[in-house]
């Protein structure tokens, strides 16, 4: 049981020294990406909804006018 803690006090030190290594972004280039990531967002989900609405208007369209 000791064996288990030991490897897991040795996991988390070495996670420890690997966080030191990561070069973490600054607070701007944080906000900057965060705010270009929810302007893509809004961008593609405007897109979705214009095909959307454009396919049923279409579909309606089609089986409307379609005598069987």
């Amino acid at each position: 049981m000791s064996d288990m803690f030991a490897r897991l006090k040795r996991f988390l030190r070495e996670v420890h020294l690997e966080f030191d290594k990561v070069s973490w972004p600054s607070r701007g280039e944080t906000i900057a990406l965060t705010t270009l990531v929810i302007m893509m967002v809004i961008a593609l989900t405007v897109v979705v909804l214009v095909y959307d609405f454009s396919f049923v208007k279409i579909i309606t369209y089609v089986t409307g006018h379609v005598k069987l």
